[in-house]
């Protein structure tokens, strides 16, 4: 297993950033807490606040501004998905773009799949695996 991360912050448009070799990565999450990423992490989803990704290297430590999104965490990969990259979203009396709605919900959408087909194929079957989730 690799002792760094490849890192990727994407838009439905663009992607923003990508790289190899990140030691570090810090992101805000929705509820206020900070959750700080290393190589090896375990496998999480979470949903992130507007703000910076905070991204360390060997060369250094970089920011990318987001809005608010998901973070797709594996040991070795983390993958940010946001709605934009400028100052953080507040959609007020805003327009909203459709096409860039339908997008961003496509990507979640994936995104969740992936999530529910990774559980299924490391969960234990029977009545365990559904007690465990709090279901009777």
């Amino acid at each position: 297993m690799s002792v760094a991360l490849a890192v990727t912050i994407t838009t439905p448009e663009e992607t923003l950033f990508e790289a190899e070799g990140v030691l570090k990565v810090r992101v805000r999450l929705a509820d206020g807490g900070w959750l700080s990423i290393y190589p090896r992490h375990a496998p999480l989803i979470g949903e992130i606040a507007p703000g910076a990704v905070q991204i360390t290297t060997a060369e250094g430590e970089t920011s990318v501004l987001v809005d608010s999104g998901l973070v797709r965490v594996s040991p070795d990969r983390v993958l940010v998905l946001v709605g934009r990259s400028d100052v953080p979203f507040d959609a007020g009396d805003a327009e909203v773009d459709t096409g860039e709605v339908l997008r961003y919900e496509r990507l979640v959408r994936e995104l969740l799949s992936a999530l529910r087909s990774a559980e299924d194929d490391q969960a234990p079957s029977g009545k365990a695996h559904t007690e465990s989730r709090g279901m009777p």
